[in-house]
């Protein structure tokens, strides 16, 4: 199996998010209901620990378009080992990564 290629990211990069086979439910709702149009990066460094996810290896990250209400942004911590992070392009939201 290929290893997981790692990308540079830094705050305020706007980057596509897909998740594992194996991620949790959590993971796979939240990339599915608020990941149409991507995601910005909001942490630096962009990786950290994350207590509230057992102190595994996360991003902080905004969803780059409003819900279902205006200016109502999901913004949360999304585990490293449950998604693939790649760079947004127009073509990401319509799954033609």
């Amino acid at each position: 199996m290929a290893e997981d290629k790692e990308i540079l990211m830094v705050w305020g990069m706007h980057i596509g998010i897909s998740s594992k086979p194996e991620a949790s439910q959590r993971t796979k709702n939240r990339i599915r209901e608020r990941g149409r149009e991507g995601f910005l990066v909001q942490s630096s460094p962009p990786i950290q620990s994350c207590k509230a996810l057992e102190n595994r290896q996360a991003v902080l990250v905004v969803a780059a378009s409003d819900g279902e209400r205006r200016g109502d942004r999901w913004m949360g911590w999304l585990p490293m080992n449950e998604v693939t992070i790649t760079h947004w392009h127009a073509d990401s939201r319509k799954g033609k990564v």
